[in-house]
């Protein structure tokens, strides 16, 4: 399935709830990853570019970033460092939430991955999250990511349906590439196997 990047950027600004009147301005954010480092296809002159569902995937990821107001350098940058480890999780989680077997896991970025870019994404539980919170001291942690996979999806998925897209060729690609990615990646706990 090749989707167009207005085929994307329009199921985007379902997803964000992007009113008519600021949609060129979150079309220029959009596209302003590609200018800082964000690594998907981009259109010649006299060509358009294919993107896939990991390219969508991947571009919405760095959407809900921006959303929180880090610059898109940086989210370009945290996206691009750690995106084998979020598609993994993304890919899992499409594949667990088929077959009725997972848990919902939570992909977290403490302070220093906001200005480290060393430092990635680590992948929760529910419970292991609240742990974590629960012993965070509040003045030492000022800032936290906390961004649901599963949620993504979902809303990626209402979106396309309510844009009357291709939502069974969308997940007919979500199953064969997520039946690759759980070779490696346990549904259940999202670590490798």
């Amino acid at each position: 399935m090749k989707l167009r990047f207005g085929q994307i950027e329009e199921v985007l600004q379902c997803v964000h709830c992007i009113p008519k009147g600021e949609r060129s301005q979150f079309r220029a954010k959009l596209r302003n990853l590609f200018r800082v480092g964000l690594d998907l296809p981009s259109g010649r002159v006299g060509r358009r570019a294919n993107y896939d569902i990991a390219d969508m995937l991947k571009l919405a990821f760095a959407a809900e970033i921006l959303e929180i107001g880090l610059p898109p350098e940086k989210t370009a940058v945290m996206v691009e460092e750690a995106w084998s480890q979020i598609s993994l999780q993304l890919f899992a989680i499409w594949r667990g939430m088929k077959d009725d077997r997972w848990e919902r896991r939570f992909l977290v970025a403490w302070p220093a991955a906001l200005t480290e870019p060393h430092h990635r994404f680590q992948v929760l539980s529910l419970e292991e999250l609240q742990s974590r919170l629960a012993s965070v001291v509040p003045a030492r942690c000022a800032r936290l990511l906390v961004i649901d996979p599963a949620a993504i999806l979902s809303n990626i998925l209402l979106a396309i349906s309510t844009l009357e897209f291709d939502l069974a060729g969308f997940e007919a690609e979500l199953d064969s590439v997520s039946a690759v990615i759980l070779k490696y990646v346990d549904p259940k706990t999202g670590h490798m196997r």
